[in-house]
């Protein structure tokens, strides 16, 4: 609550305080996802598991480029592996054409078997993730605002990226 001054009371020494306004009306609660949890949390979870592109494509969400990045970034050595290999995942995307669905795995089937190519063994799929992939989905994120990118700009990116960390073995 803000106070401002009022005026001096007589008989009074010092300077009271009195509510500058009514509280304002508190602000409308969020949409409510699964779980009886926001939306905003849920699709947080989602992006923090790998899982954005298939809670956004359920949801009726849109998929940016930059989505198939997700799941090589926050996967386990399990999912980067099935995502190599092309072995289907467990939650796939869903009202999308089977083009875009075709385009969608092979642009994540190059950026994971990079990422093999790169790391020996679990650990360092996780310290690539870390040093290079997420750093850079965080850059891709930022950079899709002002333009958009295409699945070819991405998994570009991603080799590059991939390519050019070094690693202290």
């Amino acid at each position: 609550m803000i106070f401002h001054r009022s005026r001096r009371r007589p008989g009074r020494s010092g300077r009271s305080l009195r509510p500058a306004e009514p509280p304002a009306s508190p602000s409308p609660r969020p949409p409510v996802g699964e779980l009886g949890r926001s939306e905003l949390a849920d699709e947080t979870e989602a992006f923090l598991l790998g899982r954005l592109a298939e809670y956004r494509s359920a949801n009726g969400g849109s998929l940016a480029a930059w989505m198939v990045l997700n799941r090589v970034c926050h996967g386990d050595s399990v999912d980067i592996f099935d995502m190599a290999t092309r072995v289907t995942l467990r939650n796939p995307l869903v009202g999308v054409s089977g083009a875009y669905h075709h385009v969608w795995d092979t642009a994540r089937c190059s950026i994971a078997t990079r990422l093999l190519e790169r790391a020996l063994d679990p650990d360092e799929i996780r310290r690539l993730q870390h040093d290079v992939l997420v750093p850079l989905e965080l850059r891709l994120i930022t950079r899709s605002l002002d333009e958009p990118l295409t699945f070819a700009q991405v998994t570009a990116a991603a080799v590059e990226a991939l390519d050019h960390h070094h690693l202290d073995r």
